[in-house]
């Protein structure tokens, strides 16, 4: 590296030579700053460094260093000491660094670039604490919490991005609740009952906040956003997980129902299980639910698989007759082609069987599972039947 003047080639160097040089010098360092203030941060120089006039020197950039008193809740911008305050921008230019884009105690360096803010200069965060600029994996999980809350929690970090920007997760996690909530973007709203809801987290004003909306989700495609997954049409709205409300219109995730699905950090969902047909009885020889309350539910994001299981015993109110059981998605319809046949030779004696399905294919949203049955027309049918479940 040359510096502009070499006095030793140069028998008429000048003074002013030496100013250059020292200029240069001074471009090619970070200026030590103390700072105040979050959103919008002053740098004040430290003493015995450069003094700073401009945010060029001889036409060269400057960059500061500085440890930040306090973690930013909005739109970022940074002045040293009575300079013009300018924007600070995530890496790259693109995005004005915002909400907990800056962490309190967190060293940063910026530097000045005058073809930001549509030429008006500004500063671009360049330091090793810039790659909250670049998106991480989703650091959270949402859970079931009671059936009147849910919670999104860090997971192996603290760190989500909501449109081009990275929030840091509190310890104690967000939490939302089924009453006075963001609902289709609109706040204070209750939730519907027995309703598909997606759910989303985005910046209000600072804090972190969830919305419900039946709009489905994206990859983002905008600049600084690429590939997080958004509300469709809305990247204000990074996409957390799904719910399905009960009948009461609260949240539900045990027993036969699994009603509330993260989006990242997916984990397998324990066995759960319906309660039984309870001796429910048809003549039909068409497939027929046998009841409603053995179904089990859940909801399920695009390729995950269901693997089922059903135990039954079957029997018949006459000698030799057949009886017939599978398992149903969503209504009377079989997820297989077949469905096991029984002949019961003695009448009223019961025949146990089990039948284990992988159900494939489902589209994303609320789905149940149930026992189906049939007789063979003409005489009556009894099943006991439980169905269990697993998501992968």
């Amino acid at each position: 590296m040359a510096l502009p003047f070499v006095f030793a080639t140069d028998q008429s160097a000048q003074m002013a030579w030496l100013d250059s040089n020292f200029n240069a010098v001074a471009a090619t360092g970070l200026i030590p700053c103390t700072a105040s203030g979050t959103n919008s941060i002053v740098l004040t120089p430290l003493a015995n460094t450069v003094t700073v006039s401009a945010y060029t020197i001889s036409g060269l950039p400057l960059a500061f260093s500085f440890v930040a008193s306090g973690t930013s809740t909005g739109a970022i911008s940074a002045q040293v000491g009575a300079l013009a305050s300018l924007p600070v921008y995530l890496p790259g230019g693109v995005l004005q660094a915002g909400a907990n884009a800056v962490l309190a105690a967190g060293n940063y360096v910026i530097a000045y670039n005058a073809a930001l803010n549509s030429g008006g200069g500004g500063f671009a965060i360049i330091s090793a604490l810039s790659s909250l600029g670049t998106p991480p994996p989703g650091q959270c999980q949402l859970n079931f919490v009671s059936s009147t809350q849910i919670k999104l929690s860090p997971v192996g970090g603290q760190f989500i991005q909501i449109a081009g920007q990275i929030f840091a997760i509190p310890s104690g996690g967000i939490t939302a609740a089924n009453t006075s909530v963001f609902v289709n973007g609109v706040a204070g709203q209750n939730l519907a009952l027995s309703t598909f809801y997606y759910v989303y987290l985005f910046n209000n004003a600072g804090v972190l906040t969830v919305d419900f909306s039946t709009t489905g989700h994206t990859g983002d495609t905008a600049a600084g956003n690429v590939g997080v997954e958004i509300e469709s049409g809305n990247n204000s709205r990074s996409l957390i997980g799904m719910v399905f409300t009960t009948a009461s219109a609260t949240f539900v995730s045990s027993g036969p129902s699994l009603g509330v699905r993260s989006w990242f950090n997916r984990t397998t969902p324990a066995v759960w299980t319906g309660g039984g047909t309870g001796g429910a009885t048809t003549t039909s020889a068409s497939l027929i639910e046998l009841s409603s309350l053995s179904r089990i539910e859940a909801v399920v994001w695009t390729g995950e698989i269901v693997q089922l299981n059903m135990a039954s015993t079957t029997s018949s109110n006459t000698n030799n007759a057949e009886v017939f059981t599978t398992i149903g998605r969503d209504g009377a319809t079989p997820i297989a082609s077949f469905s096991i046949g029984v002949q019961n030779p003695t009448a009223n004696n019961g025949n146990n069987s089990s039948f284990s399905w992988v159900d494939g294919g489902i589209s994303e949203g609320h789905h149940f599972w149930t026992p189906l049955g049939a007789s063979d027309g003409t005489h009556t049918a009894s099943f006991f039947s439980a169905l269990s479940g697993l998501i992968r």
